[in-house]
């Protein structure tokens, strides 16, 4: 950080190596009456715009969407791939509250109410290529492309190789990308006749990722609890958005390419009309009340 940030942990100087960002100590008489010390939201936010703005203007995507020179084709194989990778996330986010410790643990029940507040969104994305006419019943086997399968694969690594607070910093990416840039992104896709009957999961998420944005603060305040887990999220903030952009160039190329086949996992492999004879949850993802759920009476197979 700037020479003006203050440090948020007092015995030592708080020192991010590699994330090319210095705090340096200050005691309270050193304070002017006007400084004000950041809070852990600002310093992560900070580093993470800072990487997302240089990662977007290297992204020769980006500027495509932004010269117009992008088709139909290229929001839809961007949406086929941003599907098999949002699927994963409300697992991802559950499983990485099996590593926190200590004043961690305050959030786990918050933590996984907005996993939970998660679900459905892959279903949202599926809605859309269904508004532009896409047949999306074979969807659900499609493997990815590398930099999404990179994009599904660095929270596993995360979780259980590194500090489980890098997750935390990758979804702090995914929160703040929606509110930052999602109605710029719809303008560009309107200009290219995209309906907004086919955007709803951008438009869902530059809403809503408003509220999460505020559990970011939050989340951060509590289960960062020392300048390592500081470090761990501001990596995977970084990680996180500089994935993102090889993601959307590589969709440009695929798209580009006529849209290769990776292949197909045979244990995705169901018809929609098995997945819908399968005995749901039927738990409304936004309640926290799970007792008048067929789940609590009943063995769900799946």
């Amino acid at each position: 950080m700037s020479d003006d940030v203050s440090a948020l942990y007092e015995s030592k100087p708080l020192s991010l190596g590699h994330v090319d960002h210095k705090i340096t100590q200050t005691t309270q008489q050193e304070r002017t009456p006007n400084m004000k010390t950041p809070t852990k939201y600002e310093i992560v936010r900070k580093a993470w715009f800072e990487k997302f703005m240089e990662a977007n203007i290297k992204s020769k995507a980006v500027q495509r969407m932004a010269s117009g020179d992008f088709t139909k084709d290229h929001y839809i194989g961007m949406m086929q791939q941003i599907y098999l990778q949002v699927r994963e996330n409300p697992s991802l986010q559950a499983l990485s509250t099996s590593k926190f410790r200590g004043a961690q643990r305050d959030i786990i029940k918050m933590y996984l109410k907005h996993a939970v507040s998660e679900v459905g969104h892959d279903d949202l994305v599926l809605d859309d290529l269904k508004a532009l006419g896409v047949d999306v019943s074979k969807m659900r086997h499609q493997k990815p492309i590398p930099s999404v399968a990179a994009c599904i694969a660095f929270p596993y690594w995360a979780i259980h190789q590194l500090n489980p607070m890098t997750y935390l910093g990758f979804i702090f990416h995914l929160e703040a990308m929606p509110t930052n840039s999602g109605n710029r992104y719809m303008e560009m896709l309107k200009a290219k006749g995209i309906p907004e009957s086919a955007m709803t999961f951008i438009q869902e998420h530059a809403t809503v990722d408003i509220a999460h944005n505020k559990l970011m603060a939050e989340y951060l305040e509590v289960a960062v609890q020392n300048e390592e887990d500081l470090e761990a999220v501001i990596y995977g903030a970084k990680v996180g958005a500089e994935l993102y952009f090889k993601m959307v160039d590589e969709t440009f190329e695929w798209v580009d390419n006529q849209k290769p086949s990776w292949g197909i996992e045979p244990s995705e492999v169901v018809t929609l009309e098995e997945s819908h004879s399968h005995v749901a949850f039927l738990v409304d993802s936004r309640s926290s009340d799970f007792s008048s759920s067929p789940l609590a009476a009943s063995v769900v197979r799946y």
